[in-house]
């Protein structure tokens, strides 16, 4: 799909704004920066990471996934449902079809088999957003996953 209706080599430029609106709209970006800057900050201050710089091995491959895969993983699966529901607003101010937008036309012609389904796959979203949070926290921290 092509975004909006250009044709040449800008089309990233049309998908720009929208990913703009939805990250700051509902605090995504900043959220992440914010958790990012915490809990790196936090990690660098662990043993392991001063046994690391000792020995000269790579700090940022220590501290990727305690203090990088973990956050991101936990904000964006909160953030889904957000994410979903923003989509409705982008989709009708900026004229694209999609899931928002045909919800948004269902509640409005009252098409409840639409609404019900749509509901369903926005629930099935927000599951596997889930899931992958605790697969990818399983990935991190191997003992987790006897709990």
């Amino acid at each position: 799909m092509a975004f909006g209706y250009a044709t040449g080599g800008e089309k990233w430029l049309y998908a720009l704004l929208p990913i703009i609106v939805l990250g700051i709209g509902n605090g995504t970006i900043s959220e992440v920066i914010r958790s990012l800057r915490e809990e790196m900050g936090r990690v660098m201050e662990e043993d392991y990471i001063r046994t690391a710089r000792a020995k000269g091995a790579s700090v940022w491959q220590h501290a990727f996934k305690e203090g990088f895969l973990i956050p991101v993983t936990e904000i964006v699966a909160a953030k889904i449902p957000f994410i979903l529901g923003g989509a409705v607003i982008v989709e009708q101010v900026f004229n694209w079809p999609g899931m928002g937008r045909m919800a948004w036309q269902a509640a409005q012609d009252r098409d409840y088999p639409v609404i019900m389904g749509i509901a369903i796959v926005a629930a099935m979203l927000v599951r596997m957003g889930s899931l992958f949070q605790s697969v990818v926290y399983v990935m991190v921290n191997p003992r987790a996953s006897k709990e």
